[in-house]
């Protein structure tokens, strides 16, 4: 089942399909080990990794490759805590606390490719080049 705090955020939490990930862990230690051969007839799922934190993962393309991007509880005890890990949007491994706290930028644009099965985001680099990228659900 996904928290409610995460399926808040989802316009249709049923298209998101559960895996069982059994005792499977990363080089890690945690949910690094998500492939695209894990994606079965959907672009979404979620599951419990083996310390029982939930993950949810997404396949996208990214100016047309395919990338996995997962949001996972990072700490055991302590179930409001995320971050997410591999290809993220901005390139940015963001922690949130899932509480009252507005959603930083990485997890709004997590959500609304989910949500909207594409995104655009147009931003300046450090060396002040504009970067422009497509997002798209699989």
């Amino acid at each position: 089942m996904i928290p409610s705090f995460i399926s808040n955020h989802l316009k249709d939490p049923s298209k998101a399909q559960y895996i069982d990930v059994n005792t499977r862990v990363g080089h890690t230690g945690y949910i690094d080990f998500i492939e695209e051969s894990d994606f079965k007839n959907t672009n979404l799922i979620y599951g419990y990794d083996s310390y029982d934190r939930f993950f949810m993962s997404i396949l996208f393309l990214k100016n047309g490759r395919k990338q996995i991007m997962t949001l996972f509880q990072r700490y055991q005890e302590d179930n409001l805590k995320f971050v997410t890990c591999a290809q993220t949007i901005s390139g940015v491994v963001d922690v949130h606390r899932f509480d009252d706290r507005p959603l930083p930028d990485e997890y709004v644009q997590f959500f609304d490719l989910i949500n909207n099965s594409k995104l655009y985001i147009e931003y300046m680099d450090w060396n002040e080049i504009l970067v422009k990228n497509t997002y798209k659900m699989i």
